[in-house]
Formats: C-alpha cells, sequence, structure tokens
C-alpha cells in the first residue's frame, strides 16, 4: 500500500481520466517547510469514479483535506476528501501508485 500522509494538506492540481486505458492520474502540490513537492498520483485499470461535491463554487483551489486507501482482492482504492465531509474523489482500480515528481 503506498504512503498517501505526504499529501494531506496539498493542493489537488489536476485530475484526469484516460478512458482508453482507463487510467486515473491527479497531480497534488504540498508545501514543505516553505518548499513546493509535486506529487503524481495514478490509478490503473479503473473501474469506479464517484465525485460528490457539497461546498458551494468557484473555489481558488482545491485543498486535499484527508486521503484514505484501502486494498482488497479486488486491487485498491482511493478517497480524496477535498475542504470537508461531504466534498470528495472516489475512485477504484487494480493499483495506486504514488510518487514525487518535483
Amino acid at each position: 500500500m503506498q504512503n498517501t500522509d505526504v499529501l494531506w494538506g496539498g493542493t489537488l492540481l489536476a485530475l484526469a481520466l484516460d478512458p482508453v486505458a482507463w487510467k486515473l492520474s491527479g497531480e497534488i502540490e504540498v508545501l514543505s517547510e516553505g518548499t513546493a513537492h509535486r506529487y503524481a498520483v495514478v490509478l490503473d485499470e479503473v473501474r469506479e469514479v464517484r465525485v460528490d461535491r457539497s461546498a458551494p463554487l468557484p473555489w481558488n483551489y482545491a485543498e486535499v483535506t484527508e486521503v484514505h486507501t484501502s486494498t482488497s482482492a479486488d486491487g485498491s482504492a482511493v478517497e480524496l476528501v477535498l475542504w470537508e465531509d461531504g466534498t470528495s474523489i472516489r475512485a477504484a482500480g487494480s493499483r495506486l501508485t504514488v510518487a514525487l515528481v518535483s
């Protein structure tokens, strides 16, 4: 299981679904001691994506307040909570990877 604790408090910069490869890709920027670090979050072989938004628009940015992950015989699942409970992105697929990009 990937360690996603480093993503808490970051800013979700991008999120894209490739409908041919069924890959969900995201980019999260995290400030640590005044330095910005970007992480790539990728979920392969996506079988489910769900977005629930309760916070009104527009937003100046999308803060990743919490990140929850789980694994099962079917693969991996991830939930990004944005701003508050009730606003989240959930996805399930075969494998979750988190990598430091810069």
